[in-house]
């Protein structure tokens, strides 16, 4: 997505730039963005024009859903030497495929826009079914009802990679929420269904809700090398942790930002949706 200023200059945008221009030039950048999208539907939040993870807005059916911009960057994606080391730290014989997980690398990842919260009841039903229902909690879609869905409000599934960039925000981290293992009682909270609870554990881009396993455009492949063999018709699930909650034993390595899963590997074929949005 480029920004065409008055000022006579095309801008491709990423992490850096953005850190570099002044507010106008912010604000700018955001109004052609959201016209690019709908300038109906979408809207800036001018809250956050000056964040480093700007929010858009997109009024839709009845419902409001929130997307944080996350800039072009340089990311690292599987599980790092560095990381693996501070499982260790945590358990010796950590029940992790090493394999699965690897090789780590870094990429540029492209500019995106990424829903907050995965979506709700509420806002399903709001767009779909033109009622109002106000329970809060995360839709389980099946594949294919993730994809009509998306296609109702212009949206796609988050990428692998871009799920992985978003959640370990610039930074080598082992969880979203850092390199060690909260407290019980804070674990209840980044775990509970409720958006009303977990919508107050965010990471710094503000996103939420990362621990009940998420759909992603990617078919699932047995390594992060090139030649890995690919799962036929089975995609990417990344996030989990709240599934098994309260843990009976090793279940804290399905918060890892690397860990993943084969959608064949689902109890029932369902799954969170967080979309994401092209720009």
């Amino acid at each position: 997505m480029y920004l065409i200023g008055n000022k006579g200059f095309d801008l491709l945008m990423n992490l850096q730039l953005w850190k570099k221009i002044n507010l106008s030039d912010k604000k700018e950048y955001l109004m052609q963005l959201t016209n690019f999208l709908d300038k109906v539907e979408f809207s800036i939040d001018e809250k956050f024009i000056d964040s480093d993870y700007p929010r858009i807005v997109q009024n839709i059916g009845g419902a409001t859903l929130f997307y944080r911009i996350i800039f072009s960057h340089i990311s690292g994606f599987g599980l790092s030497n560095e990381c693996y080391k501070k499982i260790l730290t945590i358990d010796a014989n950590p029940n992790i495929t090493l394999a699965e997980l690897s090789p780590y690398y870094e990429r540029e990842v492209n500019t995106f826009a990424i829903s907050e919260h995965p979506i709700l009841e509420r806002e399903f039903n709001y767009i779909v079914n033109k009622c109002d229902v106000t329970k809060e909690t995360p839709v389980f879609f099946s594949r294919d009802s993730a994809e009509d869905f998306l296609k109702k409000i212009g949206a796609r599934f988050a990428l692998e990679t871009e799920w992985e960039a978003a959640v370990k925000q610039g930074k080598d981290i082992l969880f979203p929420f850092g390199n060690s293992i909260p407290n019980h009682n804070e674990l209840d909270l980044w775990f509970n269904f409720d958006y009303q609870i977990f919508k107050n554990m965010k990471i710094i881009n503000g996103l939420s809700g990362l621990f009940f396993g998420e759909w992603c455009g990617d078919l699932y492949s047995s390594s992060h090398n090139e030649n890995a063999e690919v799962k036929k018709n089975e995609y990417v699930i990344k996030g989990g942790g709240a599934y098994f909650w309260p843990w009976q034993a090793d279940e804290w390595v399905w918060c890892l930002c690397a860990m993943r899963m084969p959608s064949g590997d689902l109890i029932d074929g369902t799954s969170v949706l967080r979309p994401v949005l092209s720009l």
